[in-house]
């Protein structure tokens, strides 16, 4: 999971709520109305799906992944419109009637794959033995209606402080994950763990990654494929560094050391914000930077010494 700047995509014109003739201002006059009437009947909210500026917003925003596990979905379904507050109902309040105001606001629309918004019985991998072990019967992943928050009490209508109400889960586009989450390997597999706070797991890193399976089997095998083909690559390099250190050729070192550190910073192309677990990717490029300047620290003097050198960079 990455941070996503939601202020880089204007919210779509359908679902300007200052617009009276808007779609989203005509569903919440109605879901108003519907809920002061109490019908019996759940009201069906559209405006979100409605409009084609919505889809074309969220795919521009989110670049085809999905906001919370960053897997590319694109290619092969339209994705899930999902709702961070949710919309009809809370699965940790009974009694909540859902965030039906803020059902078409563009502040709580994110893009997510199935796995992640919809709940399901999955294997997925302890962070902590890095065993792969069934999702308890009570307990699906995915996040479906979830939505816990550490404050004693939830804003149930539109006059009330959202801000108040301190989710744990992790909405991208307010919250940085990086803060609450970090990425380990394990087993070799790379799976993501909440950061330690006075030496207790983050809660709102803890709280995502249980809510939203992100360490569920397929999508931490996913990551791995993608993972090894950056290893491979990082392999070729090293062995550059490696034979080049044995050699005492100026001319030899210059050029191939050179063109081993160029192929390095080429390898953040992999960790571009339209890429799949861009997140994963640099900062496991990140450790292998400072690996990889520690090991072969006189070998770069040399390279940095001579006037067309260039530095490890991104």
């Amino acid at each position: 999971m990455k941070f996503i700047d939601r202020s880089t995509v204007p919210a779509p014109s359908s679902l300007d709520l200052t617009d009276p003739n808007s779609n989203a201002s005509k569903e919440l006059r109605a879901v108003k109305e519907h809920l002061r009437t109490k019908q019996n009947k759940a009201f069906k909210f559209k405006a979100y799906k409605k409009g084609d500026d919505v889809a074309d917003s969220l795919d521009s925003l989110f670049k085809g992944l999905c906001a919370y596990c960053e897997s590319n979905f694109a290619a092969t379904s339209p994705g899930d419109v999902e709702h961070y507050r949710p919309k009809s109902k809370v699965k940790e309040n009974d009694t909540h009637p859902g965030y039906w105001w803020v059902a078409a606001d563009w502040q709580n629309l994110l893009m997510s794959c199935t796995d992640c918004n919809r709940g399901r019985y999955q294997y997925h991998y302890d962070t902590a033995s890095g065993q792969c072990v069934l999702s308890e019967k009570t307990s699906k992943l995915g996040k479906e209606c979830s939505f816990p928050i550490l404050s004693p009490n939830y804003a149930t209508n539109e006059d009330e402080d959202l801000e108040q109400e301190n989710p744990l889960l992790i909405d991208p586009t307010r919250r940085d994950p990086s803060d609450h989450l970090e990425w380990n390997i394990i087993n070799e597999l790379p799976l993501l763990a909440p950061r330690k706070r006075n030496d207790k797991p983050d809660p709102y890193g803890d709280a995502t990654i249980t809510i939203l399976g992100l360490n569920r089997k397929g999508l931490v095998e996913n990551r791995l494929s993608i993972l090894k083909l950056v290893q491979l690559n990082l392999s070729f390099i090293e062995r550059d560094f490696i034979e080049v250190a044995e050699s005492e050729d100026a001319n030899e070192i210059e050029k191939r050391l050179g063109k081993a550190v160029s192929q390095f910073s080429e390898l953040y192309q992999f960790a571009k914000d339209n890429q799949s677990y861009a997140s994963l990717l640099r900062d496991y490029l990140d450790k292998e930077k400072k690996r990889l300047t520690k090991n072969y620290s006189d070998l770069l003097s040399k390279l940095q010494s001579t006037a067309s050198s260039t530095p490890i960079n991104k």
